[in-house]
């Protein structure tokens, strides 16, 4: 049984993922970078892979732990994987979305990742076991 969700838990989940992908993930995407940027000025051409997976993957981790433990509070649960999936699908649309504009560029898949860990979790909130509502 699909359980409803309150307005105030939605908008909780939605800004505790986007604070926390800007400031933990944007934090660690930024050490990530400045660690391989040495590389890449020494002409290694597979830092920019390395890269480009780094500012997905860590948004993704990171609102995707979020989303999924407040959404967690109280009696309802969802799908982590489901959720991180999702995650990982809103970095890409946030990248193709900005392509072409360098800070956008840059920002984009924060906020993408956000907003799809949301809906990921939102489409497989269900309540936990034993704790139907009556």
């Amino acid at each position: 049984m699909k359980s409803p969700v309150s307005n105030a838990k939605l908008i909780g989940e939605i800004l505790a993922s986007v604070v926390a992908t800007f400031a933990v993930g944007g934090g660690l995407s930024w050490t990530f970078y400045l660690a391989y940027s040495e590389f890449a000025n020494a002409g290694h051409t597979w830092v920019g892979a390395v890269l480009g997976v780094g500012f997905l993957v860590i948004p993704s981790c990171i609102a995707t732990i979020t989303v999924y433990f407040i959404g967690r509070i109280g009696d309802q649960t969802g799908s982590f994987w489901i959720t991180l999936g999702w995650s990982v699908l809103g970095g890409f649309w946030g990248i193709g979305i900005a392509s072409g504009v360098p800070l956008a560029l840059f920002l984009a898949p924060f906020l993408g990742a956000a907003i799809g860990a949301v809906i990921g979790f939102n489409w497989t909130r269900k309540h936990k076991e034993g704790r139907e509502p009556k």
